[in-house]
């Protein structure tokens, strides 16, 4: 036991071990400083500070792109612009792979680069862009068709690790989340950018024009896509855990919000090439000048969103997430079935479908205008304390739920 007079030397122990305790961790910063203390360290990060601020005045997606290797600088340092070197090389050999004409390399190269922008999005665009530009030099742009083709390429080199982003958090810093929300996020992510490259490889051939070989390869490379984005995700979270400091040292600031009329500008660009791609699949009729009318109307429901007042009560029945996603595919089912009974001519079906398949986008963007936000205190009501373990089924079954409307659902 303790007498009055050993609380000093009982304090002076318990400051000892706080002091060893310290030496540890400093020890240990110590070593990881070996992963990214490299020669040119500094000169690397400069350079992608001044690319994002950069970027940030020109294009939100540019800048996102660039803060994409945030985890992989912190934990790296100069060694994280290898990636990037490896994008530059795979995109040479794919322009020789194809002949430097417009079309999809071999999945070998393909699955390469896409489990590669999953990994770094602005090593991904680089890939995309020398295999672009190689092709430009070869003359192999031959028309819209060939643009469409390049543009679906892109969206494979860049798009997972940034869609899949935006679903739910790639890095939750200073571990204020529990196990359950971590573990989803694990399984989400991976799953929405998985559905990205499945649908974009699918999409090919329409957006050529030919008949295309990997299109057969659409669920292999969207388990690629899984698998870069599961180590992603790994990644993220040792960068998290171990290199708090150099994250907060490298990582840039939050994209600020551009004004009204660059934002309307961005809106008009995104609808044009909405616009261009769906064309290959539905043509130049008046029912992709209503679609795109459509489009426009969602974009704009989100720039307004600011400036609309907030009701709690629509804040909790909005679905977002994974449920959202659910949501439409459900509506959309709906509406291709009805359009499918109402009209007889296949192509008729099909673009008046483009149009109604927008719409429950739409009505969820028109809603979300105005559910911003809870009562003061309050979270989504299925995030509440009592309702934490049906919260969790209930994620579950939305998570199954979703891989079953995409991969196994029937459709008109």
């Amino acid at each position: 036991m303790l007498g009055p007079g050993d609380s000093g030397s009982f304090l002076a122990i318990d400051a000892n071990l706080g002091g060893l305790a310290a030496a540890a961790g400093a020890a240990g910063a110590r070593r990881r400083r070996r992963t990214w203390g490299v020669p040119l360290t500094g000169h690397v990060d400069r350079a992608a500070a001044a690319l994002f601020g950069a970027m940030v005045r020109v294009s939100p997606l540019g800048a996102r792109m660039v803060a994409d290797s945030t985890y992989l600088r912190a934990m790296l340092g100069s060694a994280a612009v290898l990636p990037a070197l490896a994008g530059l090389v795979l995109g040479v050999l794919a322009v020789l792979d194809v002949n430097g004409l417009a079309l999809a390399p071999a999945a070998l190269l393909l699955g390469l680069v896409i489990f590669l922008g999953t990994l770094d999005a602005l090593a991904g665009f680089l890939a995309v862009a020398a295999f672009t530009v190689g092709i430009a030099l070869s003359g192999g742009i031959t028309g819209a068709s060939s643009v469409r083709t390049l543009l679906g390429l892109a969206i494979l080199g860049f798009g997972p690790a940034l869609i899949a982003g935006a679903s739910r958090p790639m890095r939750r810093p200073g571990h204020e989340y529990s196990a359950w929300e971590r573990i989803a996020d694990f399984v989400v992510i991976p799953l929405v950018g998985a559905f990205a490259v499945q649908g974009t490889i699918k999409a090919l051939p329409a957006l050529s024009g030919y008949d295309l070989p990997i299109a057969q390869e659409a669920s292999t490379l969207a388990l690629v896509a899984l698998a870069g984005l599961v180590l992603r995700v790994s990644l993220e979270e040792v960068a998290s855990r171990f290199y708090p400091e150099r994250i907060a040292e490298v990582a840039p600031p939050d994209i600020p919000e551009h004004g009204v009329v660059r934002r309307l500008v961005l809106i008009a660009v995104r609808t044009a090439l909405f616009g261009f791609v769906a064309a290959a699949f539905i043509g130049t009729v008046w029912q992709l000048w209503v679609g795109l009318a459509v489009f426009a109307a969602a974009e704009l429901c989100v720039l307004l969103a600011p400036r609309m007042p907030n009701s709690p009560a629509l804040f909790h029945a909005v679905p977002v997430g994974v449920p959202r996603f659910v949501v439409i595919v459900l509506a959309a089912i709906g509406l291709g079935t009805l359009a499918s009974l109402l009209l007889e001519d296949d192509a008729d079906i099909a673009r008046t479908s483009f149009v109604l398949l927008l719409l429950p986008g739409l009505a969820l963007a028109a809603l979300g205008m105005f559910a911003k936000q809870p009562r003061d205190g309050d979270v989504r009501w299925y995030m509440r304390p009592s309702l934490r373990t049906a919260y969790r089924i209930g994620g579950i079954l939305m998570i199954i739920a979703a891989v079953w409307l995409t991969q196994f659902a029937p459709t008109t």
